[in-house]
């Protein structure tokens, strides 16, 4: 049957479907995009969590190593005392870590953990009984001294978090590189979509 042979209504239903029709797989791809640009959104604020709770681990620990050397240049118990504070909240902080984590996270947060309770013990424990004995100050000093037993225990600890860093970083543009596309994919998507729908109702009007 030809065109020109079909009912004016007809063709009137016809036109006005095909353009129902594409408004509405433009409609159907710009919410499937909405929704991955949302996803993406939540990966990016659960990878910013990350970063931020990583520099709170980092932190912490820092402070226990300030508060330490604290505590051996004045001999002051005080420092002891803000060492195992900032220890408190080292582990607070891992354990937020560890809820939000992914397991590849979580396998890296153990390689920081870990290495940092043996660090705690080792240098921080012992070092305060040797510092408290005149006979056995040096030792505690000599400890934390350039290529002290301090340092190397303290090492696994920092190689850690420079990997959960990296394990962060990578999250963080993964999220990124999601939304960045899923806008760019849902913006298009709808240019198409008006221009098909433009071109449909002129076909229509013709």
């Amino acid at each position: 049957m030809k065109l020109s042979n079909v009912p004016i209504s007809k063709k009137l239903i016809l036109a006005f479907a095909t353009i129902l029709l594409a408004i509405g797989v433009m409609g159907a791809t710009v919410y499937v995009n909405l929704q991955t640009l949302k996803k993406a959104g939540v990966q990016r604020s659960a990878a910013n969590e990350m970063v931020r709770d990583t520099a709170a681990v980092e932190y912490a620990l820092a402070r226990q190593e300030n508060s330490y050397r604290g505590y051996l240049v004045s001999g002051d118990p005080y420092y002891i005392g803000r060492a195992n504070a900032h220890r408190a909240t080292f582990k607070s902080k891992v354990a937020e870590l560890r809820s939000v984590a992914t397991p590849e996270a979580a396998a890296q947060i153990e390689l920081i953990e870990k290495p940092a309770d043996v660090w705690f013990e080792e240098v921080v424990v012992k070092g305060e009984a040797l510092a408290r004995d005149p006979a056995t100050r040096a030792q505690a000093v000599a400890a934390v001294g350039n290529d002290g037993a301090a340092d190397q225990l303290m090492k696994p600890v920092e190689d850690g978090i420079d990997g959960l860093n990296a394990i962060n970083l990578a999250s963080l543009n993964a999220a990124r590189e999601l939304q960045k596309h899923s806008a760019n994919v849902a913006e298009l998507s709808l240019l198409i979509g008006l221009a098909l729908t433009l071109l449909i109702a002129l076909g229509g009007s013709v």
